[in-house]
């Protein structure tokens, strides 16, 4: 049988140079042109912890696995959640995710496996604990033009410019 649990999420920002369209009106005309500008995106990591447990367990036995994962649940998201905003910055949003995700279940395991010690051998011995990931990126808006741009109203339009 198989059970899982949103951890939760672990998110941080990052800065990057990329280029963003600028307009230049005048009263003879508009020109467009490219210019460096800084922009921002957050990168999140969503983790779930997952536990695969044999289908003849019993009621009793099965109970106990699940409370036993959701006592491990709070070992796994706050190492998680540690793991990915230290290394996200450094190694990557997809690396530091596998590293939290590695990082949080070695640290779960011992109290997991610790908590279901009672049950019988063949329970607990084919009992599987996982923790799982994936990450997405939001873009945020342009944060500074390189360089830095100011506003130029003409006819009630404004745009910016450097």
């Amino acid at each position: 049988m198989h059970w899982e649990q949103y951890l939760g999420s672990a998110s941080y920002d990052e800065l990057y140079l990329t280029t963003c369209q600028q307009r230049i009106c005048t009263p003879l005309g508009c020109t467009n042109y490219e210019t460096p500008c800084i922009k921002s995106r957050e990168w999140t990591a969503y983790f779930t912890l997952e536990v695969d447990y044999p289908d003849d367990a019993s009621d009793e036995q099965q109970a106990v696995i699940i409370a036993c994962a959701i006592a491990a649940t709070v070992v796994a998201y706050a190492t998680a959640v540690s793991v990915y905003t230290v290394e996200g910055p450094i190694v990557g949003p997809e690396l530091a995710a596998v590293r939290a995700s590695a990082a949080a279940i070695e640290a779960c395991r011992e109290t997991f496996e610790f908590c279901i010690s009672g049950l019988p051998p063949e329970i607990k011995d084919n009992v599987g604990i996982a923790v799982t990931h994936y990450v997405e990126q939001t873009f945020r808006p342009t944060i500074m033009c390189i360089p830095p741009c100011y506003p130029i109203c003409y006819n009630s339009s404004c745009t910016w410019f450097r």
